[in-house]
């Protein structure tokens, strides 16, 4: 008789310990959840502001570029290159934040469609300064967008880009 109530006794403690147990794990992912949803709340928001400024960005180096033609700064070819460039910007730098993409895969699927394609803008990159190659080898949306700012800069100042 002794060891059935010693028996049901360790199962009654067992059930309170497993019962108390279950409580702090539902306590502590009650706090987990509400962590993961302001972090979600901020992941928005500087997604937000990103795109914001990549699009501001983007306009910015569309009328440098613009600004270039028409002092016949940059030919038609570079021009159309560097044009469609700048016109997916916001594309490959959404696609790299967004969906954790390296800017090689986002150029990849933004650039498969267009004329010039990836590879057309790949040896467009290729003749271009060291400065240019350097930080779009990188394959970082930091660096690409740097990149894409230098590329502006070597078209606004052909000069710049004959110095070694």
């Amino acid at each position: 008789m002794f060891a059935i109530l010693a028996v049901v006794a360790v199962m009654v403690l067992l059930v309170t310990f497993f019962v108390v147990k279950f409580q702090r794990i539902q306590k502590v992912l009650k706090v987990q959840r509400r962590y993961a949803k302001s972090l979600e709340g901020q992941v928005k928001g500087t997604l937000a502001s990103t795109t914001t400024i990549v699009n501001e960005l983007q306009k910015m180096l569309l009328t440098r570029l613009e600004d270039a033609k028409r002092r016949n700064l940059v030919s038609g070819e570079q021009y159309n290159t560097v044009k469609i460039l700048y016109e997916n910007m916001d594309g490959v730098v959404k696609q790299c934040c967004d969906k954790g993409f390296t800017v090689a895969e986002a150029a990849g699927k933004t650039f498969a469609n267009t004329s010039p394609n990836i590879e057309e803008i790949k040896a467009f990159i290729s003749e271009q300064p060291d400065e240019v190659k350097l930080q779009w080898s990188r394959n970082t949306v930091n660096h690409f967008i740097s990149a894409s700012i230098k590329i502006a800069d070597v078209i606004d100042k052909p000069e710049v880009a004959k110095q070694p």
